[in-house]
């Protein structure tokens, strides 16, 4: 499972609360995940960000869910629940927001190499 969420991932749309908005082409939102990292390029939540995760996931759980970590604030860490199928990748990740909101959504079509 690990092996298949490895690569370039580009948001389609971006929920937040209960609004879904789709990804503008100037805007950036992309996951590159590689090994047990993920890389996160963003300017749709914030202004322009970038931010390294350490990710472990556990098959066991349905949802399939993912631990993630902050890489620079290792306190950081949340959990996120996923589903992925062929070149869709949907990650949910509860308290996401500092300010409280409940969770963000981000629906990525994995890139072609």
């Amino acid at each position: 499972e690990q092996e298949k969420l490895q690569g370039i991932w580009n948001a389609v749309s971006v929920e937040k609360g209960n609004q879904i908005r789709q990804v503008q082409p100037n805007e950036l939102a992309q996951f590159i995940i590689e090994n047990n990292k993920i890389k996160i390029k963003d300017s749709t939540i914030r202004k322009k960000t970038e931010t390294e995760l350490l990710y472990e996931i556990d098959l066991s759980k349905n949802p399939k869910t993912m631990f993630l970590k902050d890489t620079e604030a290792l306190n950081n860490s949340t959990y996120a629940t996923y589903s992925l199928e062929g070149d869709i990748l949907i990650i949910e990740v509860k308290n996401y927001f500092e300010d409280g909101r409940e969770k963000i959504v981000f629906t990525l079509r994995k890139t072609k190499p």
